[in-house]
């Protein structure tokens, strides 16, 4: 026995009985069964979500410009501004987030690359490829100088297209050096913008105009779009996330249903019964959230959406307390007669 953990003392009259089980496999192929019960509604899955769990992801888009506007023009539509495009009775906007053009400064970022030759003296590698690390600029190339292993300077040799400041870039140099870091600093012309909180659809046949400092909106230099992109498959002013936790639904043929959900200031009441078979106005106690759809006016080209009981209603104009311009049954609901 070890009283102190260090020295040991005889027991002379104890003994240790040890027993030992032991496991013989039989040779050939077994099987491994595994049973989950069926998870129903409210089956301790957790099925109620924590208060504000969802969020309605923007609309973000790219607008690639039909040529280049300087960057000196920027200073007319910074970083926050909005643009917008009008005509044929359909409107779009957003905010602006990113300025894309060709890269015209990038920084090294300090400590980055391995490998890098040669381990004393200077070389300067001319025309390297830069792999944007983070955005989708494309086609700029840079010449490297190397001191004693490190990297000394970066300078741009072309621009390429669609670089934003704050991209973060990459090179390789030599046959050994590699992982080497930038970031961007600035571009020298705006040839692409990308915008959020996009509202309405923009095409690529009319022209962008930017608002000024003093509302007024002016055409952008070469703003008639080349083409317009979602920024990425959850960008598309369609999706939504949900915050839900320990769900333990991972698997793409999972499917989960969510109910009861409502805005917090986006409810009123129907002030007058309404038959299953009406398309007359629908009278209702409030309309102050009920002008404007996903930031637009309601109009004809852009109709806001009501549900009532299961129903979902489709109305074009919102005044004097009342929906108008119905159609009945969208998204496959059924019409139904509803009480005040």
């Amino acid at each position: 026995k070890s009283q102190n953990g260090s020295t040991w003392t005889p027991s002379q009259f104890e003994d240790l009985k040890f027993i030992m089980n032991k496991c013989e496999f039989v040779p050939g192929p077994g099987a491994l069964k595994l049973y989950n019960p069926e998870i129903g509604v409210g089956n301790k899955e957790r099925p109620i979500l924590k208060p504000n769990p969802i969020i309605f992801n923007s609309q973000e888009v790219k607008i690639q410009l039909a040529g280049n506007t300087s960057s000196s023009s920027t200073n007319e539509f910074p970083i926050g501004s909005r643009l917008i495009q009008v005509g044929a009775g359909a409107s779009a906007e957003g905010n602006v987030v990113a300025h894309l053009g060709p890269l015209a400064t990038a920084t090294y970022q300090a400590g980055s690359g391995i490998g890098l030759t040669p381990a004393s003296g200077n070389l300067t590698y001319s025309g390297i490829g830069l792999t944007s690390i983070t955005g989708d600029g494309t086609g700029a190339t840079a010449n490297i100088a190397i001191n004693s292993g490190t990297v000394n300077s970066v300078s741009v040799a072309s621009g390429g297209s669609g670089y934003k400041t704050g991209d973060v870039l990459g090179a390789s140099v030599g046959e050994s050096g590699r992982n080497i870091r930038f970031t961007v600093g600035a571009v020298s012309n705006v040839n692409s913008v990308i915008l959020n909180r996009v509202q309405g659809n923009f095409d690529t046949s009319r022209t962008l105009k930017f608002m000024n400092n003093t509302g007024i909106s002016t055409n952008l230099n070469n703003g008639v779009p080349q083409s317009v992109t979602n920024t990425g498959s959850d960008k598309d002013g369609l999706h939504i996330h949900v915050s839900h936790r320990n769900h333990g639904m991972h698997a793409v043929n999972n499917k989960v249903t969510i109910s009861g959900v409502i805005g917090i200031s986006t409810v009123t009441s129907i002030t007058e019964k309404y038959a299953h078979n009406a398309t007359s106005a629908i009278k209702v106690s409030g309309i102050s959230f009920l002008g404007d759809f996903e930031g637009l006016p309601v109009s004809a080209t852009n109709p806001g959406y009501v549900q009532i009981g299961n129903e979902v209603i489709e109305y074009t104009a919102a005044a004097s307390n009342e929906l108008t311009g119905i159609t009945r049954g969208v998204d496959n609901t059924t019409a139904e007669t509803h009480e005040v």
